[in-house]
This record gives structure tokens, C-alpha cells and sequence, in this order.
């Protein structure tokens, strides 16, 4: 067993870390070289984050600096090994203890190396529907279920067909979570609206927050309309099993491939596509989407519909609060 060095001082062996590779993984593998624990580890190189949350997630500059000194790398390099901190209103768009998706390939990889686990940074951000290291879509962390529609694998030229549009919606939904205040429309908001069954009704609460959406089984979504060829391929439910919310973005990466996609349309003509929503729906269906509008931001409501934007819609900011 390879000895720590002194305290604060460079460790004598490293092991290299991963391509995207997030520093409480990194450090979890050197510290079982060493046979001791990621706190005990932490404690040594004089790091105040010590749970592989707050090494992802709160980790000081001293605390970049002191590690990168110990592990021979620049700081720089740590710094990109740890999550951004993202502001309050959006940190949902980014999962804190457990990956949402997961690279196959690269896992491969990672098993021939080591038997150490290994966590990429990508695989915890909402944004992301593929590898940024070798382009595979990626896939749910649990494995495949046979339970669902994969409509990567059973129609892979409609998905391939789609997949530039996804990544532009993956682009925009990454943009907003570096700078949610400068979203003219947020596009957290158009994904709910996406993923609304042709059915279900929106309730808002007195105080103007937003309750658990309702859909009716069996209906189709709104992103058909911005999609051609997903009606076609909704004719099951596991396609698109849940709605986007505020509380829970959709786990699935091939809903959410799907919804990215529609979103790009959407958003480059917000204003037809919000008539074109509204024109293909009728009674309740279409009340519930005008309601939707009513709760967005009052400059994001003129963007979607100059002639019907709600007088007294909510600020920007009370309305990101809700996200």
C-alpha cells in the first residue's frame, strides 16, 4: 500500500482521472489506492468538503487550489472536475447525489480500468443527452427497460433525424441554467407546456404557485404539433410517462431528447408556435394552455401573444422562483 504524503503535501501516486470525470469520483479512487477513506483523504490535503456532495457542489477555491497541488494538476482542471453553482431558481435542472443517465461506452471503458466505481460530471445535468466524449446517446442508469418504448433503438432514423434539433433545445436549456434572468422566455416553461397531455387541466393555488399537473392516460402531448412523425410513435403511454414539472424534470433521456427537439421548434417562432397551440385545441384543452400563459412573466406572455398577454402576469424573477 503506497504511503499519503505529508499533510498538504503532492501525493506520490495518482491515478489518472477519467475524461469528464467528477472530482468526488477522482478522489474516491485515489483515496481507495491508499486504502482510506474520502474523508479521511480530504482531511489530509486540508480540504473543508469532505461528502462527495459537497465536493461536487461547495468546494472553495482553497479547496480547489490545496487539491490540485496534492494531485499535480492545475487548478484549472479541478475547477472544471466540480459542478458550477447554479442560482436558486434553476438548481433542479441539475441532480446533486445520484446520475440521471449514463454512458454504456464509457462505462465499458471504465470497467476495463478499474473496479473502483466512476461518476461523470455530464451524467448528472439535465441538459445533457449525450456523451461529450464519444457522442453515444446515453442511456438510463439502470439499464435498459423493456417495459418502455426506445424509440432511439426501434425507429432509429426518426431519432436520428431529430437529434440536431434536440441538441440546440439541449444548448438553450444549458444556456438558461448559467443565466436564468436572461431568458426572455424560459424554456423550462415551454417544456411543461410540451409535455402537457391534450387533456389534463393546470390548477394554480390562491398564492399563484403551481400544483402537481393532472393528465388523462392515453392522451397525446403538445410536442407533436413541433415534431413530425411523434404521434405516429405515441400510440404508448411509455413513450413520454411523465410530465415536465418544476418538482421532477423528466428522468427518461429519450423523453427528454424528444421534448428538446420540440422546444427548438417552438422557440424559433415562440409567437406562431403559441398559436398554433392554441388553434389546434379546443374547450378545457385550450383554456388550460391560456392559463399557462397567464402565469408566465408579463414580457414572456407579449412574446407568446402581444393581443391576449395577461395585464398582470408575474415578474421574472417571482415567476423563476417557481421553476
Amino acid at each position: 500500500m503506497t504511503r499519503l504524503a505529508s499533510s498538504y503535501g503532492r501525493l506520490p501516486f495518482v491515478p489518472q482521472p477519467f475524461p469528464g470525470e467528477i472530482l468526488s469520483s477522482w478522489l474516491s479512487r485515489i483515496a481507495a489506492e491508499y486504502g482510506v477513506s474520502l474523508e479521511h483523504l480530504t482531511r489530509h490535503l486540508g480540504l473543508s468538503a469532505a461528502t462527495r456532495t459537497e465536493i461536487d457542489h461547495a468546494s472553495t477555491s482553497d479547496d480547489i487550489q490545496r487539491a490540485a497541488a496534492a494531485l499535480s494538476v492545475a487548478a484549472a482542471e479541478i475547477r472544471e472536475m466540480v459542478h458550477r453553482p447554479l442560482k436558486t431558481p434553476v438548481r433542479r435542472l441539475r441532480e446533486r447525489y445520484s446520475p440521471v443517465q449514463v454512458c454504456t461506452r464509457c462505462r465499458a471503458v471504465h470497467l476495463r480500468r478499474t473496479n473502483k466505481p466512476v461518476a461523470i460530471k455530464a451524467w448528472f445535468e439535465y441538459w445533457q443527452i449525450e456523451c461529450p466524449q464519444c457522442a453515444l446517446p446515453f442511456s438510463a442508469p439502470g439499464g435498459p427497460n423493456l417495459n418502455r418504448s426506445n424509440p432511439a433503438h426501434e425507429e432509429p432514423e426518426w431519432f436520428g433525424q431529430i437529434m440536431p434539433l434536440a441538441r440546440r433545445g439541449a444548448a438553450q436549456i444549458k444556456a438558461f441554467a448559467r443565466m436564468p434572468y436572461s431568458a426572455s422566455v424560459s424554456p423550462v416553461a415551454i417544456l411543461r407546456l410540451l409535455s402537457m397531455r391534450r387533456g389534463h387541466s393546470i390548477l394554480a393555488k390562491p398564492e399563484g404557485t403551481w400544483e402537481t399537473p393532472r393528465y388523462a392516460d392515453g392522451d397525446h402531448c403538445i410536442a407533436e404539433f413541433f415534431l413530425p412523425g411523434l404521434r405516429e410513435l405515441l400510440h404508448q403511454d411509455s413513450l413520454l410517462p411523465k410530465l415536465w414539472t418544476e418538482e421532477r424534470p423528466v428522468r427518461l433521456v429519450s423523453a427528454r431528447t424528444i421534448l428538446y427537439a420540440a422546444m427548438a421548434n417552438f422557440l424559433a417562432e415562440p409567437g406562431a408556435s403559441y398559436s398554433r397551440t392554441v388553434d389546434a385545441l379546443v374547450g378545457s384543452r385550450r383554456t388550460a394552455v391560456e392559463q399557462w400563459l397567464r402565469h408566465l412573466p408579463q414580457h414572456s406572455a407579449k412574446i407568446l401573444n402581444p393581443q391576449r398577454a395577461h395585464h398582470r402576469g408575474n415578474s421574472l424573477v417571482s415567476h423563476l422562483q417557481q421553476i
